[in-house]
């Protein structure tokens, strides 16, 4: 820390915003990636479970000789559990909380170029840390 603070205006300028602004961005469009395929692959899962529930009922209701019934109770009770756990784990709303605040770091990313002194770059981090900070206590309220 004393290192960052013994460099030049323009350094620390530049240190804060590919070390802090960057990867902050590049962290949220991450997760924000990683949750949209979790939740996409649970949607999926989930439909064909139901899917396979619908063709049990369905087998049941023509009773072919040969063909046992099958039971159709456990197969829609593990597709609700799951929709359930998925509700609980929130993976699309983190999904787009978390883009939205890359978003939003990629409009704070911006301003970078209009820094013409040190107020200037105080209130850009400021700014930042704002929109780090706001995504942080959603994210706690969540939990």
């Amino acid at each position: 820390m004393h290192i960052i603070r013994d460099l030049s205006y323009n350094e620390r300028k530049q240190y804060y915003y590919d070390n802090r602004v960057v990867d902050q961005r590049n962290w949220y469009l991450n997760k924000a990636t990683y949750n949209k395929k979790i939740s996409r692959r649970w949607s999926l899962f989930i439909g064909l479970i139901y899917v396979a529930s619908i063709i049990i009922v369905v087998l049941n209701a023509i009773n072919i000789n040969g063909i046992p019934d099958f039971p159709v109770d456990p197969v829609t009770t593990l597709a609700a559990s799951i929709v359930g756990w998925v509700q609980i784990k929130k993976y699309n709303e983190l999904a787009v909380s978390y883009f939205l605040t890359a978003h939003e770091i990629g409009d704070i990313k911006e301003q970078f170029n209009y820094i013409s002194s040190e107020n200037d770059f105080l209130e850009f981090v400021n700014n930042a840390e704002k929109a780090f900070s706001r995504e942080h206590t959603q994210w706690l309220a969540r939990r």
